[in-house]
């Protein structure tokens, strides 16, 4: 199986349903197509044509960045795409991104039910008393 490792975000579609297969939840057309073309780094892996793994960089460019929707298709995990071979895939090239680019004294987070993935790519987890919190708006 050949990879191709693609350094932009994916179409709204690929994006939406990658995100589905991935368990990573549903997002709305609507936000996509807002959200997707303000995204500062994107990094997405091609198979046969096909969107399998992909994620992406949000931020203001300066004191704070975001790892978001960092995804592999159940069909290709296990296969290191989201911290290894062809460079550093999806996430290691987010690191980058960040490592090549942020300010000094820049902030990079990510959300993950997997950390063992970001620490193979430089993440630390939190110290206490430190939490994650969110908000979520619902889908209609």
């Amino acid at each position: 199986m050949a990879y191709e490792l693609v350094r932009t975000t994916p179409g709204v579609e690929d994006y939406l349903r990658l995100r589905r297969a991935a368990g990573l939840g549903q997002k709305s057309l609507e936000g996509a197509e807002r959200g997707l073309p303000n995204t500062m780094f994107g990094v997405h892996v091609r198979c046969g044509g096909e969107v399998v793994a992909m994620a992406r960089l949000i931020g203001d460019g300066g004191t704070n960045y975001a790892c978001v929707d960092a995804a592999v298709h159940p069909d290709h995990q296990g296969r290191g795409l989201k911290t290894a071979a062809l460079g550093q895939m999806v996430v290691g090239e987010i690191a980058q991104y960040f490592e090549d680019n942020a300010p000094p004294g820049a902030y990079m987070m990510a959300v993950t039910k997997v950390p063992k993935l970001g620490l193979q790519t430089g993440f630390q987890l939190l110290d206490p008393p430190e939490v994650g919190m969110y908000m979520w708006q619902p889908l209609k």
